[in-house]
């Protein structure tokens, strides 16, 4: 029985043997399998992190495409880059390595907004890259606006920014624009109708190192009192132009044309021409003005004023006049333009075109400084009352002298109108010793009272003067607001790339 047990043993034994073998073969093979698995998983790993690499590339490519068109809008002619062509004889492609490169596409939009033109471009840029899997290459395309505003500083193009310019005409009276009490008048005039001087008033020739003086009169010039002078020996006018049929007449004296010595005109008159009225485009700057009703502030501090309450264009939504000087301090800042005020210095910057749905009054008896360019367009109206408005503060009062108008012009520009004690249909009033630096639109009437002063160019239906009133001489204006009524924009900048896509 024990030998057969062992024998039983051993065959057992034996069988088990033949199972390891097996085993031994199952485990080797799965291993061989494994292995296998890691190097596909690795190898697989390997491209898709090649591919991703080669991906990021082919974007980075193509984001330094849309730099690139950026870069050229940039260093490009101010006034080329609003052109579909501008980019017609442009490099629109880069290489930086063996199958890589961006290569840009622009297309230039342009949307009209009433007699306005908005500017941008669209630029496509695709990135191409080798393909590290194999034959072909991996690209990645990429999208950007590129908008374009004014530049803040405009070349004067429209003439009248020269000149006190009135374009009333027919006055029953016979007198279209008057000079009713203001003598050594330093400014130019531009009447499209008749112009008339009454008790002392004058208006004189430049002085050494000041602008010159000249006086267009479209109508007649009618001189009634002993004092009145258009011009003198000593201070003769720079031009004298006048249009009217009659010429000039002086007291009881009959007209002459051309005018004369004999007028108390000098130099003699010429014909001259015509110049263009400026027209405020209130309705489309409404809709384009930054910061405006449309477009509000995008770096805000402070609360600034509101721009209008309702949404419909131009119609004087704000019932509360906007009392700029008593504001706490505030900044309004978008991509064209900006409004900010400092209470503490009595300082306003404004730069590019802002539009009000409403009024500004000025009445703190503070003397104010602005630095910038800019023009504020208001539905209602503007008024100042013992307040200085200055382009420079020196000694306490806006200086004449040194204001520099190539680097510091605020336009105001009021629609209106409104009925003033003594100053009808106005759009404007300046009284009680206001004082302002700058230039002055309006859509009726200016009206200016009791010593008051302006230096700088303005523009109405009629300037109506009421007892004492200074006319400083106008500036040599070279640059104005790209929001000049009349004025064309003719040069443009870039702005930073927005609604990236891709």
């Amino acid at each position: 029985m024990i030998g057969i047990r062992w024998r039983s043993s051993a065959t057992f034994l034996h069988d088990e043997a033949g199972m390891a073998l097996v085993m031994a073969i199952g485990v080797m093979a799965t291993i061989a399998i494994m292995g296998g698995s890691l190097v596909l998983f690795s190898t697989s790993n390997e491209g898709t992190a090649n591919r991703s690499r080669s991906d990021h590339r082919a974007y980075s490519l193509a984001q330094t495409g849309i730099d690139s068109a950026v870069a050229q809008l940039a260093n490009g002619s101010s006034s080329a880059i609003i052109t579909s062509t501008f980019f017609n004889s442009l490099t629109k492609t880069t290489s930086f390595g063996t199958g890589e490169s961006a290569t840009w596409t622009p297309t230039l939009v342009t949307t009209a907004v009433g007699a306005l033109t908005q500017y941008k471009w669209t630029i496509s840029s695709s990135g191409t890259v080798p393909n590290p899997g194999g034959a072909g290459s991996i690209s990645r395309t990429v999208t950007a606006d590129v908008r374009l505003k004014p530049t803040t500083t405009q070349t004067i193009n429209a003439s009248a920014w020269r000149y006190v310019y009135s374009w009333k005409t027919g006055d029953p009276d016979g007198c279209d624009m008057e000079l009713p009490n203001n003598p050594s008048v330093q400014s130019s005039f531009y009447v499209a109708g008749n112009f008339c001087l009454d008790n002392n008033s004058s208006v004189l020739g430049p002085t050494t190192g000041n602008p010159e003086v000249n006086v267009n009169v479209r109508g007649n010039i009618v001189l009634l009192k002993s004092g009145n002078d258009v011009g003198t020996a000593a201070r003769p006018l720079t031009s004298l132009n006048v249009g009217g049929a009659s010429g000039c007449k002086f007291r009881a004296n009959p007209y002459h044309n051309p005018c004369t010595s004999a007028d108390n005109t000098r130099p003699n008159s010429t014909l001259g021409s015509a110049i263009a009225q400026p027209v405020a485009n209130f309705v489309d700057w409404y809709t384009v003005a930054s910061p405006g009703p449309a477009n509000p502030c995008e770096v805000t501090s402070g609360t600034p004023p509101t721009f209008d309450t309702d949404g419909t264009n131009g119609n004087g939504a704000l019932t509360n006049v906007v009392q700029l000087d008593s504001m706490a301090s505030f900044t309004c800042r978008t991509g064209l333009g900006e409004l900010s005020w400092n209470l503490s210095t009595l300082t306003l910057t404004v730069n590019g075109t802002i539009f009000i749905d409403g009024s500004i009054s000025l009445s703190s008896g503070s003397i104010v400084q602005y630095d910038g360019l800019g023009a504020i367009y208001l539905s209602g109206t503007f008024y100042m009352r013992q307040t200085q408005l200055c382009g420079l503060v020196s000694a306490g009062t806006c200086d004449n002298t040194n204001w520099n108008a190539a680097q510091d012009v605020l336009l105001i520009a009021a629609k209106g109108p409104q009925d003033f004690t003594a100053c009808t249909q106005c759009s404007a009033l300046l009284e009680q010793s206001a004082q302002f630096q700058g230039a002055l639109y309006g859509e009726y009437n200016l009206g200016f009272q009791n010593n008051s002063e302006v230096q700088g160019p303005m523009v109405a239906k009629e300037e109506l003067i009421q007892n004492s009133f200074t006319f400083n001489y106008i500036p040599t204006i070279v640059n104005v607001p790209f929001g000049t009524p009349g004025n064309t924009i003719t040069t443009y900048s870039v702005i930073s790339p927005t609604n990236y896509g891709g």
